[in-house]
């Protein structure tokens, strides 16, 4: 896979700034390794996944694990329709190990937890999991397309006190400081799935990052 020009000298710029370290070895990275095969356990539910080649996610070992191998062929599996697990980036996990530190500071169980860009849930399944059986939660989607997918992992996952609502992100405030956390996941220019799908390398642009840039900060 060939990455585009354009993000490979956007790499080069962000490396010589201060913390840009960080990014050597983004570019192989992209291009030689393979994504990580990653499930998050319900804990509302019993998964009964065993497998041999699991491998626990250090920063979510009660929940997360990586599959080591070939990928399996998750939608025959009934127990992902039972929603008793989550196929989910390892890395996606830390959205749980935020929302409980949060939880931790703020000492209460009944919080109102606001995420603007639900779709598909699987965030939004971490964050149900990290909070407290009294919380309120209210996952918004502003694409219609993707709701469906949004409201099905929801019922899936089981949870009570849990809010669908298909509204324009950048219009949610109206609703005034009713939250006490919100996480917005907001619409990026995909870097993240260039390992994943050849789209995402294909759709890649200068004009794309500004676009994507500037409805985040409307959102």
């Amino acid at each position: 896979m060939k990455l585009p020009e354009g993000f490979i000298n956007n790499i080069s710029e962000l490396s010589a700034l201060s913390g840009g370290d960080a990014l050597q070895g983004l570019a192989a990275a992209l291009t030689e390794t393979e994504p990580a095969i990653g499930i998050r356990r319900n804990r509302r539910k019993t998964t009964g996944w065993a497998n041999p080649s699991l491998a626990e996610v250090e920063w979510a070992p009660e929940a997360g694990a990586t599959l080591t191998g070939e990928r399996p062929r998750f939608t025959l599996d009934p127990a992902l329709h039972q929603g008793r697990y989550y196929v989910q980036d390892p890395s996606s996990m830390l959205t749980a190990v935020v929302v409980e530190h949060i939880t931790e500071k703020l000492g209460r169980d009944d919080l109102i937890y606001v995420d603007v860009c639900a779709a598909p849930g699987g965030k939004t399944t971490a964050a149900i999991d990290a909070l407290g059986d009294d919380a309120l939660v209210i996952a918004n989607e502003h694409d219609h397309k993707r709701v469906g997918a949004l409201i099905e992992n929801l019922a899936k996952w089981g949870a009570p006190n849990v809010v669908i609502t298909e509204n324009d992100g950048r219009k949610i405030g109206v609703l005034g400081a009713i939250a006490d956390v919100v996480a917005a996941d907001v619409p990026c220019s995909g870097e993240g799935m260039m390992r994943k799908d050849s789209d995402a390398v294909e759709q890649w642009s200068q004009r794309l990052v500004a676009e994507c840039a500037e409805l985040q900060r409307e959102i």
